[in-house]
C-alpha cells in the first residue's frame, strides 16, 4: 500500500507540472478552428462547441486545482520512511519463517 500511495503521489505532481500547459494548444486550434467557439463550418456554432471551447480554455485552471495536492498534507518524506519500515517488518518476519524461530521478535 505504500509503495501504491507513492506511485499516486507521484501521478498527481506530474500531472500538476504539466497542467498549466497541457491544454494551451488544443484550446488554440479549436479557437482558430471556430472563431472562439462562436462559428462552425462559416455558420453560428451551436452551444456544443462553444461549452467545448470555454471547456478546453478552463481546462488549465481546473485540472491545475484538482491535481493540486497541496493542502492535503501529504508528507513524501513519510510515505517512504512508512515504505521502508513496512519492507523491514516484511523482511524479518519472513527471515523468522525461514529460520523456523520460536520466538521472532
Amino acid at each position: 500500500q505504500a509503495k501504491q500511495a507513492q506511485k499516486i503521489y507521484k501521478q498527481i505532481n506530474n500531472k500538476f507540472s504539466k497542467c498549466d500547459t497541457a491544454f494551451v494548444k488544443p484550446a488554440k486550434v479549436l479557437g482558430e478552428a471556430t472563431t472562439n467557439g462562436t462559428t462552425c463550418d462559416k455558420t453560428v456554432a451551436n452551444s456544443s462547441i462553444q461549452n467545448d471551447f470555454i471547456t478546453l480554455n478552463n481546462c488549465s485552471v481546473s485540472s491545475c486545482a484538482l491535481c493540486d495536492i497541496s493542502g492535503l498534507g501529504v508528507d513524501k518524506a513519510r510515505l517512504e520512511k512508512c515504505e521502508t519500515d513496512l519492507k523491514n517488518v516484511s523482511d524479518t518476519a519472513a527471515a523468522c519463517i525461514r529460520t523456523a524461530a520460536t520466538d521472532c521478535t
